[in-house]
């Protein structure tokens, strides 16, 4: 078959989608919507896949569906290769150990055009390495277009005999569910949403209808506005940043916008101004790259993340332009070789059958390289550099709740300290109070008794939690569900002693809404006073746990990085940070005289940093949640002179 008519507009729009997602992830605040050029990418794609398979129906009355794909892999395979085992290669050397076989999975999973798939499952839990450091995540882009690719095809041999007006109804109706879809997600698991294919088909099918339309029907001058249209949309979408309910309504300025501008291109008319503008040399040249940028520029900015404690913007940049060197080396020796190869029956049976062996093949090995490893040892007190990620409480896979938990029991007294002693200690709370958990066990094995734990990911013990979330919409009623039952079983149980931790310093300030419609500070204080006036006359002992400090990076990047008073809190600034804190905290303790506060900010802190160490031990896990040997050592020192811990319920004058 012929190939498909070359317009050098179309590179100059990929330019544009590539060169947002690189300046974003270079630098969010310069243009926060830069990750939406993923959507004109798809947009793109379905335009192009769509014309060539209509092109070729036309001409040859069927499909060659081994041909289709042996392009899709001559086109995708070799660089996407190349830059996986770039990645694992350079990941092996340079990441954290313990993230090794996650970077092998997600690589065998790259290979196999599941990556989407994978990071679904594996991303965006609390205690997950954040986002921005996973080498390959920008992959998952390439499942959800694969997998497109497989139902594409079969979706236009199944409407072949009903004529192009059988396959825009299909692709409109498809492009309806699939929207619903998205928005049904968005409102159960946003993730699901921005990971799966069904949720973005209609982004494709928008670029697949445009394919659908007659060419010739529109004015010059019509043309030209629509171009511009298309293109301000884009670029506005780009500039004004994240929109709500992303992927679904949310993205259909920027899916619409793509579709009109390539609309005006597929009618054939001159556009005048915008055909100068996208077609310039620099555009073409970023949008001939375009994939290859898109491939290579992450892997160099994640790694850059998980080597140095705050990449300067300039490192960020530099990292981008060597990704731009890259890119140009990997379109000229890699892709384009590979995507010339002469074509025959013959050979793209052989390109389909080495294609699909070679990745599996691949990938297994990855996998079994990453099975091979051995899991790091439980850590210990020596050595805070290679312990310090692993120093949390062991078992908090299964007795500790996640964002994404539906709440309706608390956990079991199996994962009580003692399960065949009646808990007489309560420890209730977020994920601070999980790493506060060997203190509580400390303290119940001190007094011959047993302590139970109550957690749930980022779930104060307030009564009146009202944060929402946007990547977890169901989190606020499950929190407050939870934080109802654990203070029903206080009620019910009476236990001797119930400790209330949180990450009190983050609640008791304002939060910038990244995601989220955070509850004000001064709701906040209503609530946990309100939660205390609950338990405190169904218990001996209510124990406030004072705020901690948090470090500018997290506690085993400072300590490798051995520039760990860089990391520290300045002293003044958490006194100043907990003054509030300790204000409400006081005046609670001033109503209910079963109420203690404890507060550990000289253990953690000395007199001009809250460090990342001390003694040869890391005191934090992470950037702020309380190491697990930190928490037994502050019960050490606390059950030896408790007196000395204990904060004045009086105000401060």
């Amino acid at each position: 078959m012929s190939a498909l008519q070359y317009k050098r507009e179309i590179d100059g729009l990929r330019a544009i989608a590539v060169l947002g997602v690189v300046l974003f992830h270079a630098e969010p605040a310069w243009l926060p919507g830069g990750f939406l050029g993923v959507d004109v990418f798809f947009v793109i794609s379905g335009y192009l896949i769509t014309s060539l398979l209509l092109l070729e129906h036309h001409r040859s009355g069927t499909l060659d569906l081994t041909a289709f794909y042996a392009r899709r892999m001559r086109r995708l395979l070799p660089a996407l290769g190349v830059v996986v085992l770039a990645t694992v290669l350079a990941g092996l050397w340079l990441i954290p150990e313990d993230a090794h076989r996650d970077l092998l999975r997600s690589a065998a999973a790259s290979l196999l055009f599941v990556a989407n798939v994978y990071f679904q499952a594996n991303t965006g839990d609390y205690f997950d390495m954040p986002t921005d450091e996973v080498p390959l995540l920008h992959l998952w882009s390439l499942g959800v277009e694969e997998q497109f690719y497989l139902v594409l095809p079969l979706l236009l041999l199944w409407m072949a005999r009903r004529g192009t007006r059988g396959l825009v109804s299909v692709l409109v109706g498809a492009s309806v569910v699939s929207l619903l879809l998205a928005e049904h997600w968005i409102q159960i698991r946003p993730s699901i949403a921005f990971y799966q294919m069904p949720a973005r088909f209609w982004e494709f099918a928008a670029g697949a209808l445009v394919a659908t339309a007659p060419r010739g029907r529109l004015q010059p001058q019509l043309a030209t506005a629509l171009a511009w249209t298309g293109l301000g949309t884009v670029v506005a979408a780009m500039v004004l940043g994240s929109p709500m309910h992303f992927p679904g309504v949310g993205a259909l300025p920027v899916v619409l916008g793509s579709a009109v501008l390539i609309w005006s291109l597929h009618d054939g008319a001159r556009l005048h101004g915008a055909s100068a503008l996208l077609g310039a040399r620099p555009m073409v040249f970023f949008g001939l790259i375009s994939y290859s940028l898109y491939l290579w520029h992450w892997p160099l900015l994640a790694i850059l993340r998980v080597t140095t404690l705050e990449p300067s913007l300039a490192a960020r940049l530099g990292a981008c332009a060597i990704a731009i060197v890259l890119a140009w080396g990997s379109h000229r020796y890699i892709e384009t070789p590979f995507r010339r190869r002469p074509p025959g029956a013959t050979s793209q049976r052989r390109t389909v059958a080495v294609g699909a062996g070679a990745s599996a093949v691949l990938a297994l090995a990855l996998v079994g390289v990453g099975q091979a490893l051995t899991p790091a040892p439980l850590p210990t007190p020596t050595g805070p550099q290679a312990t310090a990620a692993l120093d949390r409480p062991a078992n908090m896979s299964t007795c500790h709740f996640g964002l994404d938990a539906d709440i309706d029991h608390l956990q079991p007294a199996a994962c009580n300290s003692n399960p065949a002693k009646p808990a007489s200690i309560v420890l209730w709370g977020d994920s601070h109070a999980l790493a506060w958990q060997p203190f509580a066990w400390s303290v119940a094995t001190a007094s011959a008794t047993a302590a139970a734990s109550f957690t749930l990911d980022s779930c104060p013990p307030i009564s009146n939690f009202d944060t929402w979330r946007a990547d977890f919409p169901r989190h606020r009623d499950n929190c407050r569900r939870f934080n109802a039952l654990a203070a029903d079983y206080v009620r019910q149980k009476t236990p001797d002693e119930v400790i209330l931790a949180g990450r009190w310093l983050l609640y008791f300030q304002t939060r910038p809404a990244n995601g989220m419609r955070p509850q004000s500070p001064e709701s906040f204080e209503q609530g946990i006073a309100q939660a205390v006036d609950e338990i405190a006359p169904h218990t001996k002992k209510v124990v406030l746990m004072g705020p901690l400090p948090a470090l500018e990076a997290p506690a085993p990047r400072c300590l490798s990085a051995q520039d760990e008073p860089r990391c520290a809190m300045p002293r003044q600034e958490y006194d100043r940070l907990a003054a509030r804190v300790w204000s409400v905290f006081r005046q609670i303790a001033s109503r209910h005289p079963n109420v203690e506060l404890i507060d550990p900010a000289e253990f953690f802190c000395g007199p001009e940093r809250c460090p990342a160490a001390r003694d040869g031990y890391a005191l934090f896990w992470d950037s702020n949640h309380v190491s697990t040997h930190a928490a037994r050592q502050f019960a050490r020192v606390y059950l030896a002179d408790p007196a000395r811990w204990r904060a004045s319920a009086a105000p401060l004058h």
